[in-house]
């Protein structure tokens, strides 16, 4: 997972395409995955790496890029907390019998957890923003884009 290169690629299919629109970009992650490596079957990739919240906080600050804020939170406490009521038998319906549903579903939650972290961070700045300037208009649009994703055209 090179999330310089997908930084890169939103850079430039997305700002530098867009001179005129002011970008602010709000960014959540689980800080506890980089700690391992990962196997991901449906993708074939073994001993993946993710980058620690430390190195993507470098890769938003760079030079040239808009203005960034990460917040963090544990997958693990998540999970816990969230999906312990997820087992086997909730998928043992479904229509194709693989071992990754399982995976699948609470990968879902979890993605929904994690752009729900990162439109809070975005609210909850714009509220700041607003209290501090006496704004009274709120952003335009919120694009909620995956950082694992490549983004092309």
């Amino acid at each position: 997972k090179a999330f310089q290169y997908i930084h890169n690629a939103y850079i430039q299919q997305i700002v530098k395409r867009n001179p005129h629109v002011c970008f602010k970009a709000h960014m959540h992650m689980y800080n506890d995955l980089h700690q391992k490596p990962f196997i991901n079957i449906r993708n074939e990739e073994k001993n993946g790496k993710i980058e620690s919240p430390e190195s993507i906080q470098a890769i938003l600050d760079a030079e040239g890029g808009i203005p960034a804020q990460l917040s963090t939170s544990s997958q693990s406490t998540f999970d816990e907390a969230n999906l312990s009521w997820m087992h086997e038998n909730i998928t043992q319906n479904f229509p194709t019998k693989n071992k990754l549903n399982l995976q699948t579903m609470m990968n879902v939650f979890r993605q929904g957890n994690s752009m729900k972290e990162a439109f809070i961070s975005a609210s909850f700045a714009f509220e700041l923003q607003k209290q501090q300037e006496q704004q009274r208009h709120g952003y335009d649009m919120y694009v909620f884009a995956r950082s694992d994703t490549l983004l092309i055209t």
